[in-house]
């Protein structure tokens, strides 16, 4: 073979590998390709479902608030026949009055079943994970809104309720979302009130609240029963708050 076969040959070879090796990076780049495609369909039918299943949660929420106002709008029933009763082989007879029912009613400033009170508002705890969003969402199918706290007497009750959950030398740390904002350059509560009373976990917070419309939160993370701001794409607990019926 002479040198110019030789240099033609290798030129030939060359290609048909460079071809080969084309082809085999395309080939590669399509299954990722597929892959990543598939990937990004399994992720749309999880959000999918999930936002399901938040909806089912909103609904049967609703259904427990309109159970509770229809029976909160139950009257009283009470029986008041009486009841003639004769004693056998006696002249006299004894009448008996039937017993007095009545159904249980709220008393004033009662709170609805799952939540507590503390002075003239009612609270609940829940116990689940969503975003600062679906929390507040999920507090006003509920005739609530996330907890504003006020007073020092009012964060303490709050915090001893929180410790039932997640005791002090529980090693699970956890967060519960409360209704503090940041709107029009100060500090707002969900209800719409200013902000007085804080109790921030040190110095350093809030950090975010107003750079990054973070939200504010009480964290038991090592026992500190402080309040903190994080993003609102978090998923925490939440606290919900209405007025006492």
């Amino acid at each position: 073979m002479s040198f110019g076969q030789f240099k033609r040959e290798a030129k030939r070879v060359r290609s048909e590998v460079i071809k080969e090796l084309t082809e085999g990076i395309k080939e590669e780049f399509k299954n990722q390709f597929k892959e990543q495609e598939l990937l990004k369909k399994e992720i749309a039918v999880e959000r999918a479902r999930q936002r399901v299943i938040e909806e089912k949660v909103a609904m049967s929420y609703e259904r427990v608030q309109r159970l509770e106002a229809v029976l909160s709008q139950c009257a009283p029933i009470t029986l008041s026949n009486t009841i003639p009763i004769t004693v056998p082989n006696t002249t006299t007879s004894t009448t008996m009055t039937a017993t007095t029912v009545r159904t249980t009613t709220a008393e004033p400033n009662s709170c609805a079943a799952g939540f507590v009170k503390f002075e003239d508002h009612c609270y609940i705890l829940e116990l689940d994970d969503v975003k600062w969003i679906p929390a507040r969402n999920r507090c006003r199918i509920l005739g609530a809104d996330l907890v504003s706290i006020n007073t020092e007497a009012e964060n303490y009750f709050l915090m001893e309720k929180i410790k039932e959950y997640y005791p002090p030398d529980e090693k699970r740390a956890a967060h519960f979302w409360v209704g503090m904002l940041y709107e029009d350059g100060k500090y707002m509560w969900a209800d719409g009130t200013e902000v007085g009373f804080t109790d921030w976990s040190s110095d350093f917070e809030p950090n975010c609240m107003h750079v990054m419309k973070c939200k504010a939160s009480i964290t038991t993370f090592q026992s500190a029963y402080k309040w903190e701001d994080t993003s609102p794409l978090y998923p925490f607990h939440y606290i919900c708050e209405k007025d006492a019926a």
